[in-house]
């Protein structure tokens, strides 16, 4: 008897902005098609330490129509998406949709995707398995993995870990950015950062710890005080937009010193 699964999941599609995302816990797999005309693209499975860079026009998701389903267990994503979450599919029954946004907030477009004369491709990495820690040339003691650098974009991210009883050298304690934007998430561990109210003042000590969020706005002084930083070590995700929280801002600046 000849039995097809159904089909299930969010057709071929893609975005205009960009997009990241590191999978924090748990198992998917997404599929990537080439051409807007292949109804499965090849599958990318995500597992724990997964990074994506989405740039806008990038084909993604599909449905089965032949071949067999794929389990997808439980997943936690930390996830950045810039633009209005519009979806564009494509396909013979291409359409464009968004999530439910207020009944006085029009579409305020509605794309031809055949008009699309080069569709783009992400950049996925198990950073768990295809990536080695290295050492960090601009703060000595730390460990980094690099996820994405791209310069003339201003888009950066990286895997950033501390040894446990890990001291900040003198130039690292204080550290801004007069245009840039970093966000961190802590992904293991613990450790002590300072909140400074101006170049001269000694600053609050703040332990963050696994799950912790820290936004660093321009101008806003980052750093560490005297002694250990860490006593157990301490891991996270580290992105930097060179202005606002958008690609195509750049290039990257260099961090300032108060």
């Amino acid at each position: 008897m000849d039995v097809k699964p159904p089909t299930y999941g969010l057709p071929s599609h893609y975005h205009l902005f960009h997009e990241w995302g590191y999978t924090l816990k748990g198992d998917l797999v997404i599929h990537e098609p080439v051409t807007p005309y292949q109804t499965n693209g090849a599958l990318y499975r995500f597992t724990q330490g997964t990074w994506l860079d989405r740039p806008a026009y990038s084909l993604h998701g599909g449905t089965w129509e032949v071949g067999g389903l794929r389990p997808q267990n439980p997943i936690y994503l930390l996830l950045f998406e810039e633009g209005d979450g519009g979806v564009i599919t494509v396909g013979p029954n291409g359409d464009h949709f968004k999530p439910d946004f207020p009944a006085d907030r029009p579409d305020p477009y509605r794309p031809d995707w055949k008009a699309v004369e080069q569709f783009t491709r992400p950049w996925i990495v198990d950073s768990g398995n295809s990536l080695e820690w290295e050492t960090d040339k601009e703060v000595s003691g730390r460990f980094v993995k690099w996820l994405s650098d791209d310069r003339v974009q201003g888009f950066r991210a990286r895997l950033v870990k501390i040894p446990p009883g890990w001291n900040a050298p003198a130039d690292a304690n204080k550290t801004y950015f007069k245009n840039a934007q970093r966000l961190r998430y802590m992904l293991f561990g613990s450790m002590k950062v300072w909140s400074f109210d101006a170049p001269n003042s000694a600053g609050e000590a703040v332990e963050v710890k696994e799950d912790f969020f820290i936004y660093q706005p321009p101008r806003s002084i980052w750093g560490y005080g005297s002694g250990p930083v860490t006593e157990e070590g301490a891991m996270w995700l580290e992105v930097t937009y060179a202005n606002g929280l958008a690609v195509g801002e750049g290039p990257l600046e260099e961090p300032s010193r108060p």
